[in-house]
């Protein structure tokens, strides 16, 4: 079917204009229009670096020239190349740029490591180089952080004792670290050396973007060489920068005292993986090519891409710079607004199925302090906050308006991303005005009033199951692990004396494309899993347009068919089938183009992407081609 779109820019084009009003002085140039619409407009400040002004320095070392062979760009063949023995154990760098990420893998003839390694990498020297700004703010972004690297290898994998969000509060690094699972092995050429490479993720405090890295490095029974990383990835569209080095450490072996629960905890989720294969695979399945999945964006821009179907992921693309990602499975993503759909829809459709559908009509202001100096806020409910209709908000007031991200574009909710706790933020949630209409009439879409969701979603489980309860752990121990993401790392607020944070849910999951296919398979099947309903059937079928609510309209895509929708923090697509029955198709949906589209046939599309484009239309087309959804 022929599809002439019609997609609006929502407040791009605002914010743009704002941005290069806002920011002139400061020299951001073009990559300032970096939209920041539905629940990321921390990109505002982030955008200062991008082009930055900053120091003016690449990071680029002056002492080594990139030699004449460029064999290190292209895949290696039988014969390693490069990052070899010699090479690996100088402390300057070989070539002064990334190379094919293929290299940090077993290179021709391999064979079980010499040796297993047990301990931590001790960070000795932690300067990278780049293509881009060095620093931002004050912090620096060539600083590798100073965090805990700590391994345990067993049956050839390299497992981190530690797959949590970490942060040093001492190292003037702008960065965070999340390590994920690797290899390790052996070589021929290598001697007694082992190799190990692993993938990790540089993250941020507050805002939650996601820059993937792969690193590789040797080591024996005592000692390890430098450690090689580079960072050729992101979903982060405003800063599309490489980093790379060749960082000093050394070997501190240790004991863990939970090394048994991690080796447990690891076999348990291996046992348990979704099986990923490639996309040529399902088009032999299908019986024909699957054209035009990624059609609307470059696949530069793309992080993963793939579609789930009975029980298999088939995987379309995952590709860096520098070569396709080796490590798809465990590569993670800033999901941006797909956490509006995944985490704080999830975890109200658990609170449903806990305390029966009606606590989506409890209402905010009895669980939350509202500091608003209007009464807006009497009558709203959980559910108007999924829904994104409180009635609540400043810059959208006309009620014939169709502009819908008003409020989410400008600079009073960058300054509500920065704030590190929840009492501010709370502050600077309340401080919107109020429409002059109630709640539940108009979409207003703003990133704010989740986060109030989320306060009065974690105080609402403290009263019904104690104060010592909280909203992410029962997500986590109650959905999550259930369905087998058992490691999710989750933004939270900073809170005085290392209290525990609340979940911004706003934004803020680093999810795997095998962790979001997970999710969207539990929500495929209306909150069952394994025989047992985890969240509510009822809310859940409703949310994903099964029922009779179809939500409100949108109008931000539109097509032949119809215009789009939003409900419980679901857009929607509509469609057509051959049949003449027309459906809208619940769409998750995150800044920079992270779409996860989830059919009733039983197929879910899945991208994370940072292209700006957020038409999920070729991804449901080519789903649709599985069989109707109606």
């Amino acid at each position: 079917m022929k599809r002439q779109i019609s997609l609006m820019k929502s407040k791009h084009g605002n914010l743009e204009s704002w941005r290069a009003r806002s920011f002139r002085a400061k020299c951001i140039t073009a990559n300032l229009g970096v939209g920041g619409t539905w629940g990321y407009t921390s990109v505002l400040a982030v955008a200062i670096f991008i082009t930055a002004c900053g120091s003016g320095d690449s990071g680029r070392s002056s002492t080594v020239e990139t030699p004449q062979d460029t064999s290190y760009l292209s895949p290696p063949g039988e014969t390693r190349r490069w990052l070899t023995v010699s090479e690996l154990q100088k402390s300057s760098q070989a070539v002064n740029s990334p190379y094919n990420v293929r290299y940090f893998m077993p290179v021709g003839t391999s064979a079980p490591p010499n040796q297993e390694f047990h301990g931590s990498l001790v960070l000795k020297s932690t300067s990278l180089s780049t293509d881009g700004p060095t620093e931002f703010q004050g912090e620096s972004l060539v600083k590798f952080p100073d965090v805990d690297l700590s391994f345990i290898s067993k049956d050839g994998f390299l497992i981190p004792t530690n797959q949590k969000r970490q942060f040093s509060e001492l190292d003037n690094s702008y960065w965070g670290i999340i390590v994920s699972p690797g290899r390790v092995w052996s070589e021929p050429g290598d001697g007694n050396w082992s190799r190990a490479s692993f993938p990790f993720v540089l993250i941020h405090r507050y805002r939650n973007e996601a820059h993937n890295g792969i690193a590789t490095f040797l080591f024996d029974s005592v000692s390890t060489s430098n450690l090689r990383v580079e960072v050729i990835q992101e979903t982060a569209a405003w800063a599309r920068n490489n980093f790379w080095g060749q960082l000093r450490v050394s070997y501190l072996r240790r004991q863990f005292a939970d090394e048994d629960q991690i080796l447990s905890a690891f076999a348990q989720r291996r046992a348990i993986q979704i099986p990923i294969s490639n996309w040529e695979d399902l088009e032999a399945l299908h019986g024909s090519p699957l054209v035009g999945f990624d059609q609307n964006v470059t696949r530069t821009d793309i992080s993963a891409s793939g579609l789930l179907w009975n029980g298999v992921l088939y995987v379309s693309a995952c590709p860096t710079r520098y070569g396709e990602f080796p490590y798809c499975r465990y590569m993670r993503h800033g999901a941006f607004s797909v956490t509006k759909s995944a985490a704080a829809a999830a975890a109200m459709f658990r609170l449903a199925k806990k305390f029966g559908p009606e606590v989506l009509h409890e209402k905010i202001n009895e669980y939350v302090t509202v500091t608003a100096t209007h009464d807006g806020w009497e009558s709203v409910t959980f559910r108007d906050v999924l829904n994104m209709t409180t009635g609540i908000g400043d810059e959208s007031p006309d009620p014939n308006s169709n502009d819908i991200f008003a409020d989410e574009n400008q600079p009073k909710m960058e300054n509500f991303q920065l704030i590190p706790s929840k009492l501010g933020k709370l502050q600077a949630a309340f401080s919107y005005g109020n429409y002059p209409w109630g709640p539940g009439e108009k979409l207003r879409y703003n990133s704010t009033q989740t986060f109030v969701l989320a306060n009065a979603m974690d105080e609402y489980l403290k009263v019904r199951e104690g104060p010592g309860s909280s909203i992410w752990k029962m997500l986590m121990d109650e959905v999550f692990e259930p369905i087998g993401v058992a490691v999710m790392p989750m933004t939270k607020t900073i809170e005085p004396d290392n209290a525990e944070g609340l979940p911004l849910f706003y934004v803020g999951l680093y999810p795997t494309i095998e962790d979001i296919a997970r999710i969207a398979q539990l929500l495929q099947d209306e909150g069952l899993h394994g025989g047992t309903q985890i969240l509510d059937a009822d809310t859940t079928a409703t949310a994903l347009y099964r029922r009779g609510d179809q939500g409100t309209i949108a109008g931000w895509w539109t097509n032949n068919v119809g215009t789009n929708r939003y409900l419980l923090s679901f857009w929607s697509w509509p469609i057509e089938e051959a049949s003449g029955c027309k459906v809208q198709i619940p769409v998750m949906s995150g800044f920079g183009g992270n779409i996860i589209a989830i059919l009733p046939n039983g197929v879910s599309a899945i991208r994370f992407a940072d292209a700006y484009s957020y038409e999920p239309g070729p991804l449901i087309d080519v789903a649709r081609q599985f069989g109707p959804s109606c």
